[in-house]
């Protein structure tokens, strides 16, 4: 493997953790609960599924934590 694709690669998964970790400051809790070394170990595995999977779990989270403060 391309050293370069390594480094982009760690690059990437310490995205994905401090943007993970950014979303737990904002909002209480991670995208679907994952810690954020698992989110990012997902982007350095790949960064367009781990964007991806981000993007669909945080829209979510952001749903279902808005539905419980409007029933609360």
């Amino acid at each position: 493997m391309n050293p370069a694709m390594i480094i982009l690669a760690f690059v990437f998964g310490f995205a994905g953790y401090t943007t993970a970790n950014r979303f737990r400051h904002e909002h209480g809790r991670t995208p679907w609960g994952w810690p954020p070394v698992l989110w990012g170990l997902a982007w350095f595995a790949s960064l367009l599924l781990g964007g991806l999977l981000f993007v669909l779990a945080a829209s979510r989270t952001k749903k279902s934590l808005a539905r419980a403060t409007l029933s609360a």
